[in-house]
């Protein structure tokens, strides 16, 4: 029983230890690229192959550079956000 145990607190441990991810990763881009959405997940994501990592970085780069609108959610009459607009202003 005790070997059972061990064993699955090791796989437990390795398991969480691999799925750990960087969420230091991804905070700035340049602005070249950050305009765009598409040059800024190409930027974020180059060499990335896990799908978990590349939606850690692009979280970590929304968070940390887009500002919630507070005024702009409370205005009943306000337009869809457009990707385009949400870069450019740094707000959604």
């Amino acid at each position: 029983m005790r070997a059972i145990f061990s064993t699955l607190l090791l796989i437990c441990v390795s398991l969480s230890v691999s799925a750990h991810i960087d969420t230091t990763n991804g905070f700035t881009a340049p602005a070249k690229v950050s305009g765009n959405a598409r040059d800024l997940a190409i930027y974020l994501c180059d060499g990335v192959y896990s799908d978990s990592m590349k939606a850690n970085l692009v979280f970590n780069w929304i968070t940390h550079n887009i500002e919630f609108d507070i005024k702009g959610a409370k205005d009943p009459n306000r337009s869809p956000a457009v990707v385009s607009d949400v870069l450019k202003n740094k707000k959604a």
